[in-house]
């Protein structure tokens, strides 16, 4: 599946980035949870640099592991 993403008007830093995805690593670890899918946290890095969108993620992890039946 062939995603269109419109790029974002203001580019964010690396900087910004990284600080996005460790604030997001400290929310799960406080709930107890840890992201070790390396292909879910590439996700996570393409939200944050604004290649994708959340509901993009979504589709994509969607398209990756169908559900079972």
């Amino acid at each position: 599946m062939a995603i269109k993403v419109k790029p974002r008007a203001v580019q964010r830093t690396e900087s910004e980035v990284e600080s996005d995805l460790s604030f997001a690593d400290a929310a799960l670890g406080v709930a107890g949870h840890q992201v070790k899918d390396l292909g879910t946290r590439e996700l996570g890095w393409r939200i944050a640099r604004g290649e994708i969108t959340g509901d993009q993620a979504v589709q994509l992890t969607k398209d990756r592991y169908p559900p079972r039946r």
